[in-house]
């Protein structure tokens, strides 16, 4: 009943559900989870984390309360939720396969949702010592290899998802697109910052471009509805100061492409590029909670 009633839009009788469940096995994960996780969708994300942090130690260190956890730390500012996040991080190690990974996913992407990279990496490269198989883990790392604009960082992470995927996956494509993409603007950065006077793009970076239209086709033509596709897509329209096409893509899209409208806040960031010369890093946005990223396919 607790699973059902939250299906149908019934809030306060799914959070009734919960508590009764609960009441009837005190300190049990599974109901004190779901409870939790209710409260914050009523807004009541406090008292969500004060059940939570309330339960017997064995029940806080379960696949269920941790993943509420992280669920709810996601809606509460940083500042409220640093402590807890690093706890459910010691916590982390506790847990078996396959939730191991799961969990450590969320926590990666609750900390990429909030700009802190470096957690974000830190946390993913730990995760993939255990988990190297783990494709949203592996992703995340060559995203933030792109967002720092390394290529060669870059080129090593997408050489792991090749090897994982197969190199005639849709993520193999989209993984060589990206190496290829950086490649470009990470060399248009290093001419901006010795203040070259020509910022146009060598034959062998139209090339290059090319190549990644090409790659991302294919991805495309797999996985239509993958939205990280028009994104680098317009990252590369972008590149060749090419802002009307950037945009139009962005209006093609819809929440439901992504599920995650956070995504095409990416495409608002165009708006004001009037021309590359900025030297904006325009690195792909993200898929998780916050910043969440597409979820990726082999």
């Amino acid at each position: 009943r607790v699973a059902l009633v939250p299906a149908r839009s019934e809030g306060a009788a799914a959070r009734e559900a919960a508590a009764t469940a609960l009441s009837a096995h005190p300190g049990a994960s599974a109901p004190a989870g779901l409870r939790a996780l209710l409260l914050a969708a009523a807004g009541r994300a406090a008292e969500a984390r004060e059940l939570l942090d309330g339960l017997p130690e064995e029940s806080r260190d379960s696949p269920e309360v941790i993943e509420a956890a992280l669920r709810i730390a996601a809606l509460l500012p940083g500042r409220d939720s640093a402590n807890w996040l690093v706890d459910v991080e010691g916590r982390l190690g506790r847990l078996d396969d396959p939730a191991a990974a799961r969990c450590a996913q969320q926590l990666v992407a609750v900390h990429f949702g909030r700009g802190a990279s470096t957690e974000a990496e830190r946390i993913a490269r730990a995760a993939v010592e255990r988990h190297a198989d783990n494709l949203p883990l592996q992703s995340v790392l060559l995203e933030l290899a792109a967002e720092r604009n390394d290529p060669e960082a870059t080129a090593r992470q997408a050489k792991v998802l090749t090897d994982l995927t197969g190199a005639g996956s849709p993520t193999a494509h989209l993984a060589a697109a990206v190496e290829a993409i950086v490649r470009v603007r990470a060399a248009r950065l290093r001419r901006l910052a010795s203040q070259a006077d020509d910022l146009r793009l060598s034959d062998g970076e139209k090339a290059d471009l090319e190549r990644a239209r090409s790659l991302l086709a294919l991805a495309g033509n797999e996985r239509p509805r993958w939205a990280d596709v028009p994104r680098q897509i317009a990252a590369i329209d972008e590149l060749e100061d090419d802002y009307g096409a950037a945009l139009r893509l962005a209006a093609a899209l819809t929440p439901d492409d992504c599920g995650d409208a956070e995504q095409l806040m990416w495409y608002a960031s165009l708006l004001p590029s009037r021309s590359s010369s900025t030297g904006r890093n325009t690195a792909p946005a993200a898929c998780g909670s916050g910043r969440r990223r597409c979820s990726p396919r082999r």
